[in-house]
Order: structure tokens, then C-alpha cells, then sequence
């Protein structure tokens, strides 16, 4: 039983993990369709793409990570955690200063770093759990 509740867990955190990338992939397509709207946040036109892309290159690797789960080195799974944090404060900060400005990006900017985080926090959880027991030969 335990088994499946950490396969629903993973599942889960997989999911939010796509909807964290279609968020910010809308944000980024009405950035590259509307340089003026990217102008207008909070670390100017390139830099805020460059953030932006990021955050999304950093979700997607944090996918492989939790995919790949206990075949990673401990190091790894941290450093792929550090990393991704860095670059999801990045996009949490774009979400707080596109308030002002466009507020419509900032609910999918906002959305994008919330699914994002909770991917992040189940590949912390995941890590923490011990490893299963080995399994019994049956007679």
C-alpha cells in the first residue's frame, strides 16, 4: 500500500509540474509577442525572459530528477533542488513586481512558481523517505 501512495505522490507532483510549464510558457509567448508588455517587468526585456526560462529549464530537470527518484546520488537530488529554488525565487519576484504592471501575468506567473514549488518540495519529501524494505522470497 505504501508503494502506491508514493506513486500517487509522484504522479502528482509530476502534474503540478506541467501545469508549472504551461503557465510560464504562456507568460514567455506573450513576452516574445509583445516586447512592450516584457519591457514593462521587473528586470527589463531580456533579463526577465532569461529568468523566466530559467525557471522553466530548472522545473523541467526537477521533473527528470523526481522521475528518476532513488537512482540519483543524494548530491545530485540536492543540488538539483538548490538550483531550482534559486531559480523559482527569480520567478517569484517577477510575480510580485508584474502586479502593478499586467496583472493577468501575474496570475500565471504566480500560478507557474506555486505548481513549481510544490514540485520542488515533493522531491524534498521523496528524499526523506527511507528506502523500502527488501522484499521476501516466497516459498
Amino acid at each position: 500500500m505504501g508503494t502506491a501512495k508514493h506513486r500517487d505522490q509522484r504522479f502528482t507532483a509530476l502534474v503540478h509540474g506541467g501545469m508549472a510549464e504551461v503557465a510560464l510558457a504562456g507568460v514567455l509567448l506573450v513576452w516574445l509577442n509583445h516586447p512592450d508588455s516584457a519591457a514593462r517587468a521587473a528586470f527589463g526585456a531580456d533579463g526577465s525572459k532569461a529568468v523566466l526560462v530559467s525557471g522553466m529549464a530548472m522545473t523541467a530537470v526537477a521533473m527528470a530528477v523526481l522521475v528518476l527518484g532513488n537512482r540519483l546520488r543524494r548530491t545530485i537530488v540536492i543540488t538539483t533542488v538548490a538550483i531550482t529554488s534559486l531559480a523559482l525565487a527569480g520567478v517569484g519576484v517577477l510575480a510580485i513586481a508584474t502586479l502593478s504592471t499586467d496583472p493577468g501575468l501575474t496570475v500565471l506567473l504566480a500560478l507557474g512558481w506555486i505548481f513549481a514549488t510544490l514540485l520542488t518540495l515533493a522531491i524534498t519529501r521523496a528524499g526523506a523517505r527511507p528506502p523500502p524494505p527488501p522484499k521476501r522470497k516466497q516459498r
